[in-house]
């Protein structure tokens, strides 16, 4: 979280790349638990969207489904 907070001035002047993130919900992890939601809000005012990735493509990520650790791409669309 503190890594994107500290990169928003970046991501604009580079054209809002996309962002491929290692996140946790409530149960991810004591030390740093659901980093989920302060990533997605630090993000969303930028017009970004997580979404999930596979070879079947990206779908967007329900905020419930983020439980543990995932990995979720961050997007302008």
């Amino acid at each position: 979280m503190r890594t994107v907070s500290g990169m928003r001035e970046t991501l604009v002047a580079a054209g809002h790349p996309p962002i491929w993130c290692e996140v946790r919900g409530p149960q991810g992890s004591s030390r740093a638990p659901n980093t989920y939601v302060a990533v997605r809000d630090r993000l969303k005012p930028l017009g970004y969207k997580p979404y999930w990735w596979s070879k079947a493509g990206m779908r967007p990520v329900f905020d419930d489904e983020v439980v543990k650790r995932a990995d979720v791409l961050f997007e302008r669309h």
